[in-house]
């Protein structure tokens, strides 16, 4: 079950209009607002106290509903856009545009550990960055530079009882470090991204037949 809308909280600064700014604040799903009732997700929304939650569950404890859910979301959705708009990004005026696939490690098959845990998203994303491996060359051909981009890890999807033990340990998601280290490990992602587009648009790819 999704927890709760932020406006149930007594807060007023958490009304609906400043979720997003709350939610992008360092801290904002602290253990000290998570103590007080007053923590709010990267999601904007209340933490889910559960024990368990999908994250943690295996394949045969993955709803079939959630699975059609995240493929839908994190890899069908990408691929519908980029097929449909693709005419529209042939015809820019500058003859150039740019895909950029939004990833994760958990897609990545050359990783030493694979954990048994969210299968389903796993499979989402591992698919994004197939569907960047197949079409990015022929993209690229006719002036449409694709890459996929491992976003980093922004929010700590585990239960939340497990969320609470590791606070109260001292762990935070690297992603809730203050402002200005978000804001210059941000800058220096889309630098990053900014150089792969820019070295993929110098040069033609080719993929080998039957590949």
């Amino acid at each position: 079950m999704l927890a709760g809308s932020v406006t149930d909280l007594p807060s007023t600064s958490l009304a609906p209009g400043g979720v997003a700014r709350e939610a992008l604040v360092a801290a904002s799903a602290s253990l000290e607002r998570h103590l007080a009732g007053t923590a709010i997700d990267a999601g904007g929304l209340l933490p889910d106290e559960v024990d368990h939650n999908s994250w943690v569950a295996t394949v045969e404890h993955v709803d079939p509903m959630e699975l059609l859910e995240v493929q839908l979301c994190n890899s069908t959705a990408p691929f519908i856009l980029l097929s449909r708009l693709r005419a529209a990004m042939s015809a820019t005026a500058t003859g150039r545009a740019y895909v950029v696939n939004v990833s994760a490690m958990e897609g990545v098959f050359n990783r030493g550990y694979k954990g048994p845990g969210h299968p389903h998203t796993n499979m989402a994303k591992a698919a994004v960055n197939m569907l960047t491996r197949t079409s990015a060359g022929e993209l690229a051909e006719h002036g449409i530079y694709m890459t996929s981009v491992d976003t980093g890890w922004i929010t700590d999807e585990r239960p939340h009882t497990t969320k609470i033990r590791l606070a109260q340990e001292g762990f935070h998601a690297p992603w809730t470090w203050s402002t200005a280290r978000r804001a210059s490990t941000t800058r220096s992602c889309a630098a990053r991204t900014a150089s792969c587009c820019s070295a993929a648009s110098s040069r033609t790819t080719t993929a080998r037949p039957g590949e």
